[in-house]
Formats: structure tokens, sequence, C-alpha cells
């Protein structure tokens, strides 16, 4: 089952700023996020979206979003995630364990945040 992420008030708004720009068809075509899901977003019928519509949104969102935006940081953290735990795991950068993998990969967006947060803190000490 996929990820969800709540949609805040600055996420929704986000959403918006870019369908206006792109309209909602434009938005969908060039992030592959289904036209109508955009909608409900923007409406509200829809309180969560799925991490991966998500991740697919935000390169496009960024710029609508605050500098500081929780949202951000967790996209620029979400891709090397797993290059982080693996300096962690093995000090010779061994890949990572298929068990410690498949964990990681069940993580929520936030989890694997903080996971990175974590990592980071290890690697400065």
């Amino acid at each position: 089952m996929a990820k969800t992420v709540k949609i805040t008030p600055e996420l929704r708004e986000a959403i918006r700023l870019a369908s206006e720009e792109y309209t909602q068809l434009g938005l969908s075509r060039i992030t592959d996020v289904d036209q109508s899901g955009i909608g409900k977003y923007i409406s509200g019928k829809i309180q969560k979206i799925n991490e991966d519509n998500l991740m697919r949104l935000l390169p496009i969102l960024k710029k609508y979003l605050p500098a500081d935006s929780q949202i951000i940081k967790i996209r620029e953290n979400y891709g090397t995630i797993g290059q982080k735990v693996t300096m962690i795991d093995g000090e010779s950068g061994d890949p990572l364990d298929g068990e410690l993998l498949k964990a990681i990969q069940k993580m929520s967006i936030v989890q694997k945040s903080r996971l990175l947060a974590f990592a980071d803190d290890m690697l400065k000490s």
C-alpha cells in the first residue's frame, strides 16, 4: 500500500497556484498525476496525497512553497536516504542489507526524512 502525506494548507495553495499557471490538465500531463486528483487536492475532497504523486508534483510546486517548507526538505532528502544509510551501515560503503532496505522502503516519507536527519547527525559525530 502506498504511503500518504497529509495535504497542508501551504501544499494545497501551492497546487492551486501551479494549476493556475499550468492548468490542471497541463499539470497532470507534466507530472503524470491524475487530473481529477489535482482538482480534489485543491478542493479539499482529498485530505492526503500519495507519496509518489507528491514526489512527481514537488519539482513544480517548489516555487510556490516557502523556502523553509518541511515539504521541500522532505523532497530534497528523499533521493539520498539510501545513500546516507549505506554510509552508516558499512564503513566501506557496502550496499544496504536486504532486510534493512525493505524496512526503509516501507517507511512513510516523514519517517524517511527523520531517518536522514538521524543519519546526518551520525555522520557529523
